[in-house]
């Protein structure tokens, strides 16, 4: 019960993130690092995949796929609702696609330019709905596997 509860409100907090970054480009700090802090207490037994997100994260604005703190911090709130390894390594090629068709889907149809600074935000929202999608059809398949 709690997981479901938990992941409501993670919805909630990156949702409220992406508005920030829409409407004024930066988000409050505070927000993500709360939601991160909570997140290790509640979830420390999955505090590994939130470190090994992390250490994607940093990889992914070091090369310069996004630009923000907030987004950084953003891949390890989505490491950290991470429930195993496989689902890790679906994560670790969800971020990337996603972010690529959304900058694509950006430029096409709302008319950014290449050098316009573009919220990233929403992106990571989408990701976090695709995850859990993924994680709750997997399950459900799983279990009747192993029920029938």
């Amino acid at each position: 019960m709690i997981n479901y509860a938990l992941e409501i409100v993670v919805f909630i907090f990156l949702l409220v993130m992406a508005i920030f970054d829409i409407k004024h480009k930066k988000v409050i700090s505070v927000i993500p690092t709360s939601i991160i802090f909570i997140l290790a207490i509640l979830r420390y037994n999955y505090i590994g995949f939130g470190i090994l997100a992390g250490i994607f994260g940093i990889i992914l604005y070091e090369v310069g796929v996004f630009k923000g703190i907030a987004d950084l911090k953003a891949v390890i709130i989505l490491g950290l609702m991470i429930p195993s390894l496989p689902y890790f390594f679906v994560l670790m090629c969800l971020i990337p696609l996603h972010l690529f068709l959304y900058q694509l889907f950006l430029l096409k149809v709302f008319k950014f330019k290449k050098n316009q600074e573009i919220p990233l935000l929403p992106a990571f929202l989408n990701v976090y709905i695709t995850l859990i999608l993924i994680i709750t059809f997997t399950c459900e398949r799983f279990i009747n596997m192993c029920v029938l």
